[in-house]
């Protein structure tokens, strides 16, 4: 025990380091990583992101500063964030303020040139007015006013010249920058697919470790009971073997299900069994609420219910609500097929007198108290019936239904998986519709494969014609062309027999 937690000690510590190097990953291949992409780009033009760098005032190690703003625009956060790190260079840096301030006073210079040209006899005016001394200058700037329009146009050129300038020099700062974080993206992206592995295979070893550990201590707790039961008396004599196997209880319990249906299909293998009562044929597993279950669980759910009950003898029969279990495991019908097998629809509704009956049986009294003296004998009969032995079904397929079922087969589905789902509905349905299988074998595979479209036509059809006549498609798809083809080969269908096998394919439905 004590070797095993030191052992569990030292792998959780890989795997904290693992989760550092995570981490950092990106601090590391910029700094600690030679030879990655961003380091030789960095390398092969360090004279051009050198002198860029010292025209904005950043002294020192150029390629140390280069990979460090490369960094922080990286690290920035999102789109939003990453544009705000940029505009920086706009304004941030040595000249760059400087030239956006000189803009502004030269744009207010060029107003106020504007301005005075168009209110000169206002100001000069004023100018002559306020003081004798101030006339000469007046008149001067009467007989000059022409050049203040040209004076005003010149200070908005060299505004937009300082904005240009401003703009050229952070574009020039900015895409070595941006080739850096892009560069550094791909080495990322590339070394985490690595590490990501890294750490899941540690993560596998750490909670095996941990399987072992608990076992272990359990083992070890159970030794210490029994040593200190047995006594001193006892203790020249052999311990009795610890009742715990060297296993998880998840290998215990697929070891144990995989026993039983090997017995089940072999029979005994240890020699004389206990009980005299013979091996059952099958085990049926019954499970309800599955969609109750919350989301994270359901998958791994139906998971492990296949994994344990995948065995030969086993048959598992699951009941929930389609709608509620496709909300909770967030998938549609094609998704369910993956558990479902065999889907069957429970969901008609008790009569009057079938609910009269069902109180009546289950409350072990007559009938005849709930439904009258001419009912009892009726619903007698219906128990009877309804506890009777079934008859088994007849597995068997003719060499013309067999054609049918190949022709059928490109509207039921391609995968092996949906091949095997329509043959065995087919089996199982065909009994309750006996007079028209080919139709019905046409409605199962649309079901099961036909897209929503290809319904839609074949609904329309049943709800718009007449019961007696004959069942077409107007107008049909080349697939339901084709089906329904193979299905007149083998006899004439009407709308009603069509009606009467839609039904029964409903309840073997996973459509929601």
């Amino acid at each position: 025990l004590d070797i095993g937690r030191r052992r569990l000690d030292t792998e959780r510590q890989n795997l904290a380091e693992i989760e550092s190097r995570r981490a950092r990953l990106a601090e590391t291949i910029l700094f600690e990583l030679p030879g990655s992409q961003v380091d030789a780009y960095a390398r092969a033009n360090r004279a051009k992101i050198e002198s860029r760098l010292e025209s904005f005032g950043v002294k020192g190690d150029a390629i140390a500063n280069y990979k460090s703003m490369v960094r922080d625009i990286a690290d920035s956060g999102g789109a939003s964030a990453r544009i705000g790190a940029a505009l920086r260079g706009f304004w941030a840096f040595k000249g760059q303020a400087r030239l956006l301030v000189t803009a502004v006073i030269l744009i207010l210079f060029g107003l106020g040139c504007g301005w005075a040209v168009t209110h000169q006899d206002f100001w000069l005016a004023g100018l002559r007015a306020a003081n004798q001394a101030f006339v000469p200058t007046a008149t001067w700037f009467e007989s000059h006013i022409g050049w203040l329009p040209i004076a005003g146009q010149v200070a908005f050129a060299g505004a937009a010249l300082a904005v240009f300038t401003n703009f050229w020099r952070g574009v020039r700062f900015l895409r070595p920058l941006f080739r850096g974080v892009s560069l550094l993206e791909v080495d990322v992206a590339e070394r985490r697919r690595d590490l990501d592995g890294l750490y899941a295979h540690q993560m596998r070893r750490v909670d095996a470790l941990a399987a072992d550990v608990e076992l272990t201590g359990r083992r070890a707790a159970e030794a210490d009971r029994r040593a200190a039961s047995a006594g001193v008396a006892r203790l020249d004599r052999q311990a009795e073997p610890s009742p715990f196997d060297a296993m998880t209880l998840k290998s215990q319990a697929e070891r144990f299900f995989a026993a039983i249906a090997s017995s089940i299909q072999h029979g005994w293998r240890g020699g004389e069994p206990v009980s005299a009562i013979p091996l059952p044929h099958r085990i049926i597993v019954g499970l309800d609420n599955i969609d109750c279950l919350p989301q994270p669980e359901t998958h791994a759910f139906f998971d492990a219910v296949r994994r344990a009950f995948a065995h030969p003898g086993f048959v598992t029969l699951i009941a929930a609500d389609p709608r509620r279990l496709a909300a909770v495991t967030q998938m549609d019908d094609a998704g369910l097929d993956k558990w479902i097998q065999i889907p069957v629809r429970i969901g008609r509704e008790l009569d009057e007198e079938q609910r009269a009956m069902l109180v009546a049986y289950v409350l072990g009294r007559t009938a005849h108290a709930l439904m009258g003296a001419r009912q009892e004998s009726e619903a007698q009969a219906d128990i009877a019936r309804a506890t009777s032995r079934p008859e088994p079904l007849d597995w068997s397929v003719s060499t013309e239904e067999t054609g049918l079922l190949t022709a059928l087969t490109p509207l039921a589905g391609q995968s092996p998986r949906a091949v095997k789902r329509f043959v065995n509905l087919y089996r199982i349905a065909r009994a309750q519709v006996p007079e028209c299988k080919a139709i019905l074998a046409f409605m199962l595979a649309l079901d099961q494969g036909g897209s929503a479209s290809e319904i839609a036509i074949v609904e329309k059809a049943l709800a718009t014609s007449e019961s007696n006549a004959e069942f077409v498609l107007q107008p049909g798809s080349a697939r339901l062309d084709v089906a329904l083809a193979a299905v007149w080969a083998n006899r004439n269908v009407t709308v009603d027999a069509a009606r009467r096998a839609a039904a029964v394919a409903g309840t073997y439905s996973l459509r929601i």
